[in-house]
């Protein structure tokens, strides 16, 4: 899960699925707390060198309010529609386009 051996541990609980790691994000997000966030991205930084990407990644999931509350929370972005500014302002029509032309551009890389 993390490209490592290194389990992540937070706040005393083993997260070793992205359901775990989205677990703790939504709980982070619904308190409204940046400052656990902070620590939650720094911990999990030093397990991945994907904690950026994979947080962003698993904000994608949530609606559309909560995922530009928890970008902008984890300071983070998703890695395809951006940060919590680009993201906020993608409509799904946009979001499709988005995720077509970054499938294409990995079919052909």
């Amino acid at each position: 899960m993390t490209g490592e051996e290194t389990p992540f541990v937070w706040e005393g609980t083993t997260l070793a699925t992205y359901g775990d790691i989205m677990g703790a994000v939504e709980a982070i997000v619904e308190a409204d707390d940046a400052e656990r966030a902070a620590r939650f991205m720094e911990a999990y930084r030093e397990v991945s060198e994907y904690a950026d990407a994979n947080v962003g990644y698993l904000c994608g999931y949530l609606d559309h309010d909560e995922m530009v509350a928890a970008l902008r929370i984890f300071r983070t972005a998703h890695p395809i529609l951006g940060d919590a500014d680009e993201a906020g302002s993608v409509t799904p029509e946009r979001a499709f386009q988005l995720g077509q032309e970054w499938g294409e551009a990995m079919k052909n890389s």
